[in-house]
């Protein structure tokens, strides 16, 4: 980043920013414009953290971003729909994705003895 930073002339925290709301967004320009204003200005990028502000901070705290020429203007339409329809179903999928780790981890830390106590019903000559 420094790197980079030196040969751009921008700030390191900018090149982070956008480096990190690229990453968040998968590629989606308008997405991407949200998290970059949100990481501006201090606001968390988790949807389910995010979820819980209200939704006059975070228009404002956009509003400041675009008022800083740090990021477009976001429509309200375009934010209505982030805020509405994209950020729930991020939470969810992030909370998905933390089931599925939960469960391969319990089946993983279950293994070890269930896979022991199945070897030894298999060589018993009364099988319990």
């Amino acid at each position: 980043m420094k790197f980079i930073s030196q040969k751009t002339g921008l700030d390191v925290r900018k090149i982070e920013w956008l480096t990190k709301s690229n990453q968040l967004s998968g590629g989606d320009e308008k997405l991407s414009v949200f998290y970059y204003g949100l990481l501006s200005q201090n606001l968390p990028t988790d949807p389910a953290a995010l979820l819980t502000r209200d939704r006059t901070s975070i228009t404002r705290a956009l509003q400041r971003a675009g008022g800083l020429n740090l990021i477009p203007t976001l429509n309200p339409e375009d934010l209505n729909n982030l805020l509405d329809n994209v950020l729930p179903k991020l939470r969810a999928q992030n909370l998905l994705s933390l089931l599925r780790k939960a469960s391969r981890l319990r089946l993983e830390t279950c293994w070890g003895p269930c896979a022991s106590l199945w070897w030894k019903t298999v060589n018993l000559k009364w099988p319990i």
